[in-house]
């Protein structure tokens, strides 16, 4: 990799390549090197551009979006001219997606198959785990106040990496009054 030559099983001379490796995880790999289940020198030669992109359930506002783009492909390939309510958007936003954007996918390629043909597509025929998890969260006043601080902290905690001091800055508060917030808010320190 570091020298753009490889050599195939067998072969006696290496071949010039010209390629760009894009890795993705959910792991500090710093600390996933400190406890030696990832190798030093592959972090150093992996980590030349880094981009940290927040999950799905801290960007509530941009699932609409992205189902949206996703129904449209799987629409086209089924051949089927439905549109997606409002009452289904709102209720994607609502969901805390913990498989991410490939749970989306899943799901919105689950609708397509089920959907009507033409008209609009109901919240009614979202899948049963989705369904179920949005209508809990039919909450209280101080309940969607507190799920609300949850992700705006969290998602200021993604967009400085981790990074306490950084997060605090952007909330406008101490980095010690992060760590009461944290506390309050039950957001567990990693």
């Amino acid at each position: 990799m570091q020298e753009g030559e490889v050599r195939r099983v067998g072969e006696n001379l290496p071949r010039k390549v010209d390629a760009r490796i894009v890795a993705a995880t959910n792991r500090r790999l710093t600390e996933e090197v400190d406890a030696g289940r990832f190798r030093a020198d592959l972090r150093f030669r992996l980590d030349v551009l880094r981009l940290q992109i927040p999950p799905l359930r801290e960007r509530p506002d941009e699932v609409a979006g992205l189902a949206e783009r996703i129904w449209s492909e799987a629409a086209a390939r089924l051949g089927t001219r439905a549109t997606l309510s409002p009452d289904l958007l709102a209720a994607l936003a609502r969901y805390d997606w913990p498989g991410n954007v490939r749970e989306l996918q899943n799901v919105m390629a689950a609708l397509a198959v089920e959907a009507p043909r033409r008209g609009r597509v109901p919240a009614s025929l979202l899948p049963a785990h989705v369904a179920n998890l949005v209508t809990r969260s039919a909450i209280d006043f101080d309940g969607a106040r507190l799920e609300f601080e949850r992700r705006f902290v969290r998602a200021a905690l993604a967009r400085a990496g981790g990074q306490k001091r950084a997060a605090a800055a952007q909330l406008g508060v101490s980095r010690q009054g992060l760590a009461k917030m944290l506390k309050r808010l039950g957001i567990v320190d990693k």
